[in-house]
């Protein structure tokens, strides 16, 4: 039994580690009472078991901890959220200077900003495109999304558009794209509409 709690608590999972820690008890306690031997290893899962459970614990009350902080910045309109939880009508303060960021500010669009969410979508390629493809359809997407937004094609506006849009071998986990209407100067009020 004891070896079986220490095989357990070397598996990185919640469950896997309250057995073990279960076992590793049990085991201690045979011990104590002469029924059993392999006081050495229960004692050693005991600790590898705590600390996947305190390891476990503290990643769950960060991830708790970011959802609150995001939800209460999306719900103020102001503060940073994930570019994964970007949705149309966000809008930014800054526009990143590069696509390979995972946060934004969000800023209400009655206040100056620089950017705003014009359109979100998933990408439909292969999960192992590479970077051109994955640029290309992400273009493709954001122009093919702006008409409808704005109201006018995108060839004859003077708006820019911006797009955040997932880099190479992270498909798997996120082929979502953000793309965004960007001016010169700091715009107040959505530019939805506006057949700029």
């Amino acid at each position: 039994m004891a070896i079986v709690a220490l095989v357990l608590s070397f598996v990185p999972l919640g469950i896997t580690a309250v057995v073990a820690l279960i076992l590793a008890c049990i085991v201690l306690s045979r011990v104590r009472k002469g029924e059993a031997r392999g006081r050495g290893m229960a004692v050693a899962a005991l600790i590898i078991s705590i600390l996947w459970l305190v390891l476990i614990t503290v990643l769950v009350v960060i991830a708790v901890r970011d959802e609150v902080k995001q939800g209460n910045a999306r719900e103020a309109g102001t503060g940073e959220i994930s570019v994964t939880k970007m949705r149309v009508g966000d809008c930014v303060t800054k526009i990143p200077d590069t696509t390979a960021v995972s946060t934004v500010d969000i800023v209400q669009c009655a206040k100056p900003h620089v950017g705003e969410v014009y359109a979100t979508f998933d990408l439909d390629t292969d999960k192992d495109a590479d970077q051109d493809t994955i640029d290309r359809l992400a273009e493709e997407g954001c122009v093919s999304h702006f008409a409808a937004f704005v109201g006018k094609d995108y060839s004859r506006s003077k708006i820019e558009v911006f797009y955040l849009r997932p880099m190479k071998g992270s498909l798997t986990v996120d082929d979502g794209v953000a793309c965004f209407l960007t001016s010169p100067a700091n715009t107040t009020g959505s530019l939805k509409g506006s057949k700029r």
